[in-house]
């Protein structure tokens, strides 16, 4: 659609050739290559040490509270191309830290393009290759995977603000840690609760098992055999329930059971079994029965081949 020329919208070639002249000017403002040497430096050192954590360019670091007057920080940032918190960082692995990053992702996109070997996946070769630049820019080199620009050196001074967010995060660990030994301790206190009912009933309904009602043993016998899961159940440490067959019974089992569910499926078995005057099995590793269940299977599968022989 062709708009009339009294459309505001309009616009002839040579404002739009004007209009993308204008945009590629502003594109190349922030290109490497068209900074100065300080500039690049800067803009090259915080690219490296963003490399150390992350081989995305477009992530924020820690950095030192000078970085926010820095001239060369203050120069870029009005270009558009580097900026530093307003205060402290609060809710990161680093708090208490001013933080810089690039404006936007395509100024990492750049950097990666125009020194690729300063993002490397080695760092010994990311800062090689850096101090010779550094010499380029500035005639001197940095030690190390130290860096010119001081305020990407750590450890990193804190501000009254910084030391107070610290402050704040220490004390929420504290109450944290406070709270989590709180419930340990309650968690242990239920789990020491359970495992005494537990055995309490154990004692009680093993010693009833040696003399129960003679129709009652006869019932619950009667029952099991019915529903095809003969006496005496044990109970697995993984929450199963096995039959004398070393069958599971899939309509009693809990996965994983803490204290109180293992509780409850010790009563439900011990009940039966002395109901039916049979002592319980001792809580039994799934581990072993699986290994005893594979074991006879594989006793069952050579009794029939050699049967079938």
């Amino acid at each position: 659609m062709i708009l009339p020329r009294d459309d505001p919208k309009h616009l002839s070639v040579r404002d739009a050739r004007q209009k993308l002249a204008n945009k590629d000017a502003k594109d190349a403002a922030w290109r490497p290559g068209n900074l100065s040497p300080e500039e690049q430096l800067v803009i090259a050192e915080v690219a490296v040490a963003m490399r150390k954590h992350s081989s995305y360019l477009g992530s924020s670091i820690a950095v030192g509270p000078s970085a926010r007057t820095d001239p060369a920080v203050v120069s870029l940032a009005e270009a558009g191309i580097l900026k530093v918190s307003e205060e402290p960082a609060k809710w990161t692995n680093e708090p208490g830290h001013y933080r810089v990053s690039f404006l936007n992702w395509t100024i990492g996109d750049a950097c990666r393009n125009a020194w690729a070997d300063l993002v490397v996946d080695d760092e010994a070769k990311r800062h090689a290759s850096l101090h010779l630049r550094q010499k380029d820019w500035v005639g001197s080199s940095s030690e190390g995977t130290a860096y010119l620009t001081a305020w990407l050196n750590a450890p990193f001074d804190l501000t009254p603000e910084g030391q107070a967010i610290l402050d704040e995060r220490a004390r929420e660990q504290e109450v944290s840690a406070q709270l989590a030994a709180a419930r340990a301790a309650e968690q242990a206190e239920v789990a020491a609760r359970a495992a005494a009912i537990r055995q309490r009933h154990l004692e009680a309904l093993n010693a009833a098992a040696a003399a129960p009602p003679q129709d009652l043993k006869a019932a619950t016998v009667e029952a099991t055999a019915a529903i095809e899961k003969p006496l005496p159940w044990t109970l697995l440490d993984n929450g199963e329930v096995i039959d004398a067959n070393g069958d599971q019974l899939p309509d009693l089992q809990v996965w994983n059971p803490d204290d109180l569910e293992t509780t409850f499926l010790q009563v439900v078995v011990v009940a039966v079994n002395s109901a039916a005057g049979l002592p319980t099995p001792p809580i039994k590793s799934a581990e072993a029965h699986q290994a005893e269940m594979e074991a006879r299977h594989e006793t069952e599968a050579e009794t029939d081949r050699d049967e079938a022989a």
